[in-house]
């Protein structure tokens, strides 16, 4: 179903192995997750989730600790929203019609195990104050990481955050191990690789010596 709603909204790009390094470099310094896009029109939700599969996988290929823990916050930031927005709309709807799948749903999301008795207003009433209640121990951890995601990106900005001027600084360097121009039209997944093979060539020239 997923997949259904994807193709009627649009397409967009999930893996390092098919995403252009300029594609990459557009989305990751100008945020422009648009850059992302394959055809049609996707929604936030979707290009959020995009993105977050390409930062995983381009971390897991670069091997950067603290980039994965950059992305670690990023997800867990994402997921936060996401529960958030979908308990405030279930709460909403749930104030004015019962439904029984949104029963489940809250439950699910809050991790309880509530009756919803519709006929006994007043009771009902009480249990969906109690839920958004509950949903303000999520708002709490949300806001501890963005704490956290915020001190993170300060220190990519005061030393090395990734810019246009550090990709190109490392696409001259990969040209001239390889003697021909590397062009950001390679794919992340091989920018990375080559950055690995480079300094694998490193390595074997400081063991030869």
């Amino acid at each position: 179903m997923q997949s259904q709603m994807e193709n009627q909204s649009g397409e967009c790009y999930r893996s390092i192995g098919k995403l252009t390094l300029s594609r990459f470099i557009d989305t990751i310094v100008d945020n422009n997750l648009h850059a992302l896009v394959i055809t049609g029109n996707p929604t936030e939700d979707q290009l959020h989730a995009a993105w977050h599969d390409i930062n995983s996988q381009y971390a897991d290929a670069i091997g950067d600790a603290e980039y994965k823990l950059y992305l670690s916050l990023y997800k867990e930031i994402t997921v936060h929203t996401l529960t958030l927005q979908a308990i405030n709309a279930c709460i909403e709807t749930l104030k004015m019609f019962p439904h029984v799948e949104l029963f489940d749903q809250l439950n699910e999301l809050l991790k309880t195990d509530f009756k919803f008795d519709f006929k006994d207003q007043e009771k009902y009433s009480l249990t969906l104050k109690i839920c958004a209640s509950r949903s303000k121990g999520i708002l709490m951890q949300l806001d501890l990481k963005k704490a956290q995601f915020d001190g993170i990106i300060k220190k990519f900005s005061e030393s090395k955050a990734p810019n246009r001027e550090y990709f190109q600084s490392v696409l001259i360097t990969l040209s001239d191990h390889a003697k021909y121009p590397i062009l950001d039209s390679i794919t992340v997944f091989e920018f990375c690789e080559r950055i690995h093979r480079l300094n694998r060539y490193h390595d074997q020239l400081k063991r030869n010596k």
